[in-house]
């Protein structure tokens, strides 16, 4: 029910996102995955209380289990972007908070979390966007602890990569953004970020052919450790100290 040193962890929920900061006994999660594998993956780490939970944007792989999580764990708070948030998965997760009478937040840009050693800022692209207009809404976060920072980038496309370039991006994890599709990850962002890890979140033999393997290779030219869920299973990283460790969940 506790950790000992500040982790992020990305879960293994196939081809969605779903990942827990955690320091001390303060959980918050961001995105939940398409189906309910997320749940015994957390009943399994003794999890049963979420401080917050985040939602980058609605798409069912990262939208779909949440609103079973929301009624089945006791849940703090649920953080959402008032942008694009439409369509069915958006209206079973408010019904899934009236129901449990979980309060409701916006994430705007600017926008800060504590949880427990973590703190967080949302990153949102102030432009409404003709193309993929649901996943360049995403909302960006940064998480910082102990001198580390993680990037975690929902489903953003090359457009809304664009528009943040102005921001501070530098961080040592990066999330990579849309389960390493082709558009985003560009060589001037890798650049910006300058990452010494990266997490792809992505299902075993899914039919969008994520990662892209020039995705991939940005990576290897830049010898950023790259760990992926698809063959790695669960990945966890430890901010020990300063020190960051990664590997399959321990």
């Amino acid at each position: 029910r506790s950790v000992a040193f500040p982790t992020v962890t990305f879960f293994d929920v196939g081809q969605g996102d779903a990942a827990a900061l955690r320091s001390g006994q303060r959980t918050m999660i961001v995105d939940g995955g398409r189906d309910g594998r997320l749940l015994p993956l957390l009943a399994d780490r003794g999890i049963r209380r979420i401080d917050a939970i985040v939602l980058t944007h609605a798409h069912p792989d990262h939208c779909g289990a949440l609103p079973q999580l929301i009624e089945q764990f006791e849940v703090g708070r649920l953080w959402i972007t008032p942008r694009r948030f439409t369509g069915d998965c958006a209206d079973r997760l408010l019904a899934a908070c009236t129901r449990s009478n979980t309060p409701i937040h916006f994430v705007r840009d600017g926008t800060t979390f504590d949880v427990g050693a973590f703190h967080l800022t949302a990153l949102l692209a102030d432009t409404t966007f003709r193309r993929a207009p649901e996943n360049n809404a995403s909302a960006v976060l940064r998480a910082e602890t102990n001198g580390r920072r993680f990037l975690l980038t929902g489903d953003i496309e090359k457009e809304a990569e664009l528009v943040l370039a102005d921001r501070d991006l530098r961080a040592d994890v990066l999330k990579v953004a849309h389960h390493g599709s082709r558009g985003p990850t560009s060589d001037a962002t890798l650049d910006s970020i300058a990452p010494r890890i990266a997490v792809i979140s992505c299902g075993r033999r899914n039919l969008f052919g994520h990662p892209h393997p020039s995705v991939l290779e940005r990576l290897r030219e830049r010898r950023i450790r790259t760990w992926r869920t698809d063959r790695d299973g669960t990945v966890s990283i430890e901010v020990r100290e300063g020190r960051l460790v990664a590997g399959p969940d321990f």
